[in-house]
């Protein structure tokens, strides 16, 4: 079993020594519309992280109120207008996506 381990360490290890800059691909996108695409497909998961980020501050505003009632309804205001940003950016990101799937050019014939 050891054995087994060494070797595949070693192949990955002389993989490594065996690339070179060729193997780089210094341009990943080949036109604008493909970067454009790929940060589109990334603002969701960042606006995800914030939202999940806005609810984990309410939630300790709403247990640090110690029984304040302002503070209590502060954290209830800010958790809501999370919730709302949520739908907002789902709704937002599903028109973009529905724009994009119609007006897909696909070849005829």
């Amino acid at each position: 079993m050891i054995e087994f381990l060494v070797r595949i360490f070693n192949a990955g290890v002389a993989h490594a020594q065996t690339a070179t800059l060729d193997d780089l691909d210094p341009t990943p996108f080949d036109d604008i519309p493909d970067l454009a695409n790929s940060i589109l497909n990334r603002i969701p998961y960042f606006l995800g992280g914030l939202a999940l980020a806005a609810i984990i501050y309410s939630g300790a505003l709403y247990i640090l109120a110690l029984g304040d009632a302002t503070k209590i309804e502060t954290a209830k205001k800010n958790f809501s207008w999370t919730i709302v940003g949520i739908l907002a950016t789902m709704s937002i990101y599903m028109v973009i996506a529905l724009i994009v799937w119609l007006t897909k050019s696909t070849p005829i014939g």
